[in-house]
C-alpha cells in the first residue's frame, strides 16, 4: 500500500496553504470565463505539482516537466501551434509547465509571447520565484505554497485531518500516532511524511 498516493491530495481544499490560495483556486476551478494564468511557487514537496494536476485534469491542456539538461524547444514550438488552434471544447486551452525556472530565459521569453499572441493560458510551478522571467510572472497570479506562511498549529490540525481522513478512506492501518510522528519528521516535505508513511505504518 502506497501511502505517498493515499495522502496526495484530491481537491484543492486539501492543500495546506491559507485559505484566500484555496478561494482563488476554487475560483479558477469554477469559472473558466474569469481563468487568469497562474504561477504556484514554494519549497520541494508542498504540493505544487500535485495542485497542477488537480486543476487541469479536465482542461484541454499540454504538459512539460522542464529540465535544465533538455533541450525544450521543440515544446515551446509545439506549444505555439497548440496554442494557435481552436479549442474543441470551447474553453481556453492552457499549457502546463512544471518547473518552468529550468528553461533558459529565451525559452521563458517565448511562453511569455505565447501568452501574448494567444488565448492560452499558462499554469505553472516553480521552487524559485525570482529565477522566472520578470514579464512572464507579470502575466500571472502568483501563489505561495510554502506551508511555512501558516501558524504551526494550523499545519497540525489541517494536515493532520487531511492525512487520517485519506488513510481511512483507503482502508489503510496507520495510527493516529504514527501519522503525528511521520508529519513531526517530515515536514515541511509531503512527499517525505508519504515515504515516512510507507516506512512505518
Amino acid at each position: 500500500m502506497n501511502y505517498s498516493d493515499i495522502i496526495r491530495p484530491k481537491s484543492v481544499g486539501d492543500f495546506i496553504v491559507p485559505d484566500s490560495t484555496i478561494s482563488i483556486l476554487k475560483q479558477w476551478l469554477s469559472d473558466p470565463e474569469q481563468r487568469s494564468s497562474l504561477l504556484l511557487y514554494g519549497p520541494p514537496g508542498c504540493g505544487k505539482s500535485t495542485c497542477l494536476r488537480v486543476l487541469t485534469a479536465n482542461v484541454e491542456s499540454m504538459q512539460l516537466t522542464a529540465t535544465v539538461s533538455a533541450d525544450n524547444r521543440p515544446f515551446i514550438n509545439s506549444a505555439m501551434t497548440f496554442a494557435r488552434t481552436v479549442s474543441l471544447f470551447g474553453q481556453r486551452k492552457v499549457l502546463v509547465i512544471d518547473e518552468i525556472d529550468a528553461l533558459t530565459d529565451k525559452e521563458q521569453r517565448m511562453v511569455s509571447s505565447i501568452l501574448d499572441e494567444t488565448p492560452c493560458l499558462l499554469v505553472a510551478s516553480t521552487n524559485y520565484l525570482m529565477k522566472v522571467y520578470p514579464a512572464l510572472r507579470s502575466r500571472c497570479i502568483s501563489l505561495n505554497f510554502d506551508p511555512n506562511q501558516l501558524s504551526i498549529e494550523d499545519i497540525a490540525v489541517r494536515l493532520q485531518r487531511n492525512i487520517l481522513e485519506a488513510v481511512k478512506a483507503s482502508g489503510a492501518k496507520a495510527t493516529t500516532d504514527v501519522v503525528n510522528q511521520c508529519i513531526k519528521q517530515g515536514f515541511p516535505d509531503f512527499r517525505k511524511i508519504g515515504l515516512l508513511l510507507n516506512a512505518t505504518a
